[in-house]
């Protein structure tokens, strides 16, 4: 994008199904708001982690929805990697992504949905002292295809684990990889929710971690 984390949640989630039917969460399928979000990646790449091993995240995410199980969906986020006294490299990478949800059981306790994005990546790298090229930038195209199920936990509480298909296209070669995620919401008042999760890169094993704020209007 915390393995312990994520065997700890998924049993957490499993006892979720167990709860009265009567318990509905208040998630975040089919609202209409608008977030920030803060994070961080900790990297397991042999090639990047001599440079710096974790990678700040700005995002922020926009979802409005226009039938009963259809959201419209659209975020954005900023990565940045800071390189070393050893390696004095700047890199960013600008995301912008849009797509669809459908999810399958609106106001239920279970809600199982499936998603789509597409868009586009913008990647600049300078002041670097290891590379005769100096500074460089590059845009690629970046989809994420996935799907999940969001279960209320209380009124205000709800848990969302999910399965992600990611992919960057670009000149200097692909990026793809399956990220395993788990996030929950909670809202403080009926307009202002709080949210954080996590996700697993299967193949690279990269960990990130979020937390945010929101408002639905």
């Amino acid at each position: 994008m915390r393995t312990s984390s994520v065997v700890l949640t998924l049993p957490a989630l499993c006892l979720l199904v167990c709860l009265p039917a009567a318990v509905q969460g208040r998630g975040l399928l089919g609202e209409r708001y608008v977030d920030v979000l803060f994070g961080r990646t900790m990297v397991n790449d042999p090639a990047i982690e001599p440079i710096d091993d974790t990678i700040s995240i700005l995002g922020a995410d926009l979802n409005w929805p226009i039938s009963e199980r259809l959201d419209l969906h659209a975020e954005i986020s900023r990565e940045e990697l800071n390189g070393s006294d050893w390696f004095d490299v700047d890199i960013k990478a600008t995301t912008v992504l849009g797509g669809v949800t459908y999810h399958f059981r609106p106001d239920q306790k279970t809600n199982p949905f499936i998603l789509g994005r597409m868009g586009v990546t913008h990647s600049e790298i300078g002041r670097s002292n290891w590379s005769m090229e100096g500074d460089s930038s590059e845009t690629g195209v970046a989809i994420a295809l996935g799907g999940g199920v969001e279960f209320g936990a209380s009124e205000d509480f709800s848990v969302r684990p999910s399965l992600t298909y990611q992919r960057v296209d670009l000149d200097i070669g692909n990026a793809d990889d399956i990220v395993l995620g788990a996030d929950a919401n909670y809202w403080l008042t009926r307009h202002v929710f709080a949210l954080g999760g996590l996700g697993i890169a299967l193949e690279h094993r990269d960990i990130t971690f979020f937390v945010g704020l929101g408002v639905g209007f």
